[in-house]
């Protein structure tokens, strides 16, 4: 199949077939490759939701601190 990718990540995804021929038009109209308009759609989807990104990754971040800080104790004392 190609080669390794090193920045990017290769995906299946089932699409319609409305929207895959559109989207593979727009492709060729506009020469641009259909990963780098997957990118930009990707981009703008993101950005719709971003606020739920948002809370989703504090939610994430405020996890690993609980985590940390449970270990840290554990850790401690052991060390005792």
């Amino acid at each position: 199949m190609g080669g390794e990718l090193k920045n990017r990540k290769r995906i299946s995804a089932s699409i319609s077939l409305t929207n895959y021929e559109v989207f593979k038009e727009l492709s060729d109209i506009t020469r641009i490759p259909q990963s780098r308009l997957l990118d930009e759609a990707l981009n703008d989807l993101f950005a719709k939701y971003e606020n739920e990104l948002a809370t989703a990754y504090t939610r994430s971040i405020k996890d690993e601190i609980t985590h940390y800080k449970k270990h840290s104790k554990i850790l401690e004392e052991k060390r005792r």
